[in-house]
């Protein structure tokens, strides 16, 4: 029906007029309103009420008003009477609901137009930007995950925006606006200075910046921020400042630990190097000058192993070969030549880093206290043993044998012998003929050497009694390194090498035990461990001899040694007689091991020690892992899980079934599965499982069952039997996904694609009957306007609505044009392959560009030798050579000649075409989405079509083709099409 005010019909208000108004505003993909100041509807055309989803007859005389959006009703009843009451044009954009309540984004461009009878009327042009929207909307999100957000300074009107993620970084309100003195109150107080000197000059000298600094949250969090911006003009005049604000915390803390590693590096008092496997220094820090004397370039020249003692280097080869095998971190000392050409005692530590293939060595000068641990050394070993026999005697020339100069009581009641007969003897008086005499040649030997030995010996009493004497000789030497004295300190062994003798057989049979032990078996010192047998160096991967010299330190993981220090601590003190724990190693290999220690409190030697069990349960604490997370994960799952006895009566079950279907754990436990069952479930299924499950087998499928509420479901089940260790049924289980909604989805689904099938055919048959049955309109419509002459009209409104629609006519016509050929596109799959050389096609193309090549200045060159032919359909080729052509003229850049480069390549059984111009180029970021899309358009020119690169694509893709585009704005464009042939 038509509104009662049909002031755009003003034309003799007659039907005639209506038809040809409609015949000139229906043009594809733009709606028209005709409103009046009250915002009623006069007018629309098809395309808007596609848009709108309604009916024609609906909106006519309904109020554009109630299609608003709630949010934007009231701003936008504002802009329609400013617009009627200043006229002109307006544009805007802003959110309606369709008839079906869907929530669309439109542009409206709007103009006043006064008609014959001096009414004012708005005629809005509608398009739909809904999917421009849901790609910004997209966009916001991507920049809320990565921490940055937007932000725009008007400096006309003082206003600040900020994007959603920017105001989620500073933690503000979604509805909060800024302004331009609230935005700088987050910025810490000391930065605000500076950011305001970066903000000026950016307006000032045109130029943009790139700043950072803290600012602080309405949660009071301090967060460090990257600002980049740059000034905007119009007419020479800034206008605008833009940018984006980056939350960079994160790096801000990393650069921050950087500097104080390079701080730390540089003004260490000790040694701190990097070595790659092959001992090679990489890098080395200011203390070894100061240290050693050997400058960083001196160093670095060189292998670290050349200055290190020499004998101290087998010892170092032997740790950096653990390093190069494995070995995280390893402790030790060596001797290192200074440039002066003295030595140093370094304690190192050393890291070895495998992916990087490089050593890290930490060292500490401790010559000061190796030397004062030298000097103590002969003290320690005279006053240990003070309690024991102690002779001094002088020193011989020529190896003779000495004279006794002193004994104290202690030897004196060993021998037998007063202190005095021993003064100015021989010691060789001890001897008798059952003293070995091997032991006593080397002890003339170590004499001779001067060096210290020690020695068992089978020796003589005063009396003749036998006893045998344990003893250690140690030279005495003056400042010039002469010998001057030799000190023994002798024990009486005699009752101990008794028991020893007694002990062979029960140690032969403990120690035949101990080695053969499955367990590791040890005994711990203070000074580390005493004894480990075959078991334990299995656990750990290292030789005996390794256990014995390493460091506990080095192979208990640094977590744990603190508390297995103390415990050993603790035992040996006495304060706990046993322990009983878990701690992890590392194994020869540098991998962590876990085991469980027993020990209990001993003395070994005369001294307190621990001795104990280590059995490896590596294995089992990742079996109870395994089983924690596996259990952790039914009680998780989303699946329903059952376990039933072999009668089928349920055992457990997991939330997810609870969950599913109602009963809970109390009220299912004891009971049957068959509480679910009906009748619904396919005939025979349960016959089938029963079948493979006496077989051994799993079973999978599908039950319709009902909840405890008595609702129907649908679920996917696999069950299966269980088995112990020897392989007897125990259990069977039940995995079951509720799929219901899948179900009635697959339902849907068949639906819908019979829906869609039908609406296609449809589709199609319409496109035939529009482009065949409106093509002789058309022709007989441009016809008839051609023979119209505008300028014999008089009256204005009927001129320009004449022009309008014989403008839109021909719009209309290229836009059945564009139709067509897309149609035939698809369509058409009957077209024969040729073989055509690109050079021929060229020739055929450019002859429609000849006065333009020639006007324009167009260099085009070509260069088809490595793929001069192939195999296409020549009116396709034809087709992308022409558009590809016309657009690198076309979007030329004024002022700069058109240079344009065809090529063809071979790459097996593929041809590669490029086309490559410098033209105005196109943002590939705004436009790549949908640069080969219908009627898209990326330049500001009154006859584009936006089809051209529709049309190459769709020419491609039909000769099993490929085609892809660079580009970049004022440098040009190159497209990429690749043929299978």
């Amino acid at each position: 029906m038509k509104p009662k005010d049909s002031s755009i019909f003003d034309l003799n208000n007659s039907d005639n007029q209506l038809v040809l108004l409609d015949a000139l505003t229906n043009c594809p993909g733009i709606g028209l309103f005709i409103v009046n100041r009250e915002g009623l509807i006069e007018y629309c055309n098809e395309w808007s009420c596609l848009i709108f989803e309604g009916e024609k007859n609906a909106f006519l005389g309904s109020n554009l008003f109630d299609l608003i959006a709630p949010s934007e009703e009231s701003w936008f009843k504002e802009d329609h009477q400013q617009l009627f009451e200043g006229g002109g044009t307006g544009e805007i954009d802003l959110e309606v609901i369709s008839c079906k309540g869907k929530n669309l984004h439109l542009l409206f461009i709007s103009k006043i137009i006064d008609t014959t009878s001096k009414k004012k009327l708005r005629v809005i042009t509608i398009k739909d930007l809904t999917e421009k929207y849901r790609y910004l909307k997209l966009l916001e999100t991507t920049n809320i995950i990565s921490k940055s957000g937007g932000f725009e300074v008007d400096l006309r009107t003082r206003t600040v925006s900020w994007t959603l993620s920017t105001k989620m970084l500073h933690e503000v309100d979604l509805s909060y606006e800024p302004t331009i003195e609230t935005a700088q109150d987050f910025i810490v107080p000391k930065f605000r200075a500076f950011a305001k000197e970066a903000y000026e000059k950016c307006i000032q000298n045109k130029t943009s910046f790139n700043i950072r600094l803290q600012i602080e949250t309405t949660k009071k969090e301090l967060k460090w921020i990257q600002i980049i911006g740059e000034p905007l003009y119009e007419n020479g005049i800034p206008i605008k400042v833009a940018g984006s604000m980056t939350d960079i915390s994160d790096k801000k803390v990393a650069e921050d630990r950087l500097q104080i590693s390079e701080r730390i590096f540089e003004n260490s008092v000790d040694l701190i190097c990097v070595m790659d496997f092959d001992g090679q220094l990489l890098e080395v820090n200011p203390a070894w000058e100061k240290c050693l004397g050997w400058n960083r370039a001196e160093l670095l020249k060189n292998n670290w192993r050349k200055y290190v003692h020499l004998e101290d280097q087998e010892k170092f080869d032997q740790y950096t070969k653990k390093a190069v095998n494995g070995a995280k971190f390893q402790q030790f000392e060596n001797r290192f030549s200074c440039k002066n050409g003295s030595f140093k005692w370094i304690s190192w530590n050393i890291y070895s880093y495998e992916n990087e293939k490089q050593i890290v060595g930490l060292g500490k000068d401790f010559t000061y206290k190796k030397e004062e641990e030298n000097r103590l050394l002969l003290f320690e070993m005279m006053f240990m043993h003070i309690q024991d026999g102690i002779l001094i005697t002088d020193a011989k020339p020529n190896g003779q044998m000495p004279e006794i100069l002193y004994v104290n009581d202690t030897l004196a009641k060993i021998t037998g012998y007063p202190k005095q007969e021993l003064i100015g003897k021989s010691p060789s008086l001890f001897s008798g003929p059952e003293s070995d005499l091997s032991e006593l040649i080397r002890l003339g030997d170590i004499i001779k050497k001067e060096i210290p030995g020690e020695f068992e010996i089978l020796n003589y009493k005063k009396n003749g009694e036998k006893f045998w004497n344990r003893f250690s000789i140690v030279p005495i030497k003056n400042e010039t390194g002469k010998c001057t004295n030799w000190v023994a300190i002798e024990v009486d062994i005699t009752q101990k090498k008794i028991q020893t003798q007694k002990l062979i057989e029960s140690e032969t049979k403990f120690r035949s035990l101990v080695e053969n032990s499955s367990i590791g078996i040890y005994i711990l010192g203070s000074k580390g461990f005493i004894f480990v047998n075959k078991r334990f160096t299995q656990i750990t991967g290292y030789t005996e001899h390794e256990i014995y010299s390493m460091p506990l330190k080095n192979w208990v993981h640094p977590d744990d040694f603190e508390m297995v220090s103390q415990k050993i601590e603790d035992r040996i003190k006495g304060k706990s007689l046993e322990a009983n724990y878990e701690i992890r190693v590392f194994n020869n290999k540098g991998n962590l091991i876990e085991i469980e220690v027993h020990g209990n409190r001993t003395i070994y030697n005369g001294e307190p020690a621990v001795i104990g069990t280590m059995l490896d349960i590596t294995e089992r604490k990742k079996s109870e892992e395994k089983i924690r997370k596996f259990s952790q994960a039914i009680v998780q799952s989303g699946a329903s899980v059952v376990v039933t006895d072999l009668e089928g009566n349920i055992e457990y079950v997991n939330p997810a079934f609870t969950k599913i279907t109602g009963y809970t754990a109390e009220e299912a436990i004891g009971k049957n599965p068959r509480i679910l069952k009906t009748e619904f479930t396919e005939e025979g299924t349960h016959t089938n499982l029963w079948d493979k499950l006496s077989n051994q087998q799993s079973w999978m499928g599908t039950f319709c069952n009902k909840k405890k509420n008595g609702e129907l479901y649908w679920e996917h089940a696999t069950i299966s039997p269980i088995f112990d260790n020897n392989g007897v049924k125990t259990n069977y289980v039940a995995v079951k996904e509720d799929i219901t909604n899948r179900i009635l989805l697959e339902e849907e689904k068949e639906k819908l694609i019979a829906e869609v099938t039908l609406s296609y055919q449809e589709l199609k048959k319409f496109s035939y009957i529009i482009t065949h049955n409106l093509r002789a309109p058309l022709t007989n419509l441009i016809g008839i306007l051609d023979l119209l002459d505008p300028s014999s009209i008089s009256d204005e409104t009927i001129r320009i609505l004449l022009e309008g629609f014989k403008k839109s006519t021909l719009r209309l016509n290229e836009t059945m044009q564009d139709l067509i050929k897309t149609l035939i596109i698809k369509e058409n799959t009957d077209h024969k392959y040729t073989l055509v050389t690109f050079e021929d096609i060229l020739e055929k193309v450019k002859k429609n560009f000849d006065h333009q090549i020639e006007r324009e200045n167009v260099l085009l060159e070509t260069n088809f030798k490595d793929a001069p032919s192939g195999n296409f359909i020549p009116s396709y080729l034809e087709s992308i050579f022409q558009n590809l052509l016309a657009n690198s003229i076309k979007y030329a850049q004024i002022g700069i000649p058109p240079k344009i480069l065809i090529e063809s390549k071979k790459d097996n059984n593929k041809i590669i075409l490029t086309f490559k111009d410098n033209g105005m180029g196109m943002d590939m970021n705004k436009v790549k989405d949908r640069l080969f899309g219908m009627y898209q358009k990326f330049h500001k020119f009154d006859d584009s079509k936006g089809i051209g690169l529709y049309l190459v694509k769709s020419h491609v893709h039909a000769l099993r083709g490929t085609i892809t585009a660079q580009s970049e704005i004022n440098k040009g464009t190159i497209f990429t099409i690749i043929f299978e042939q």
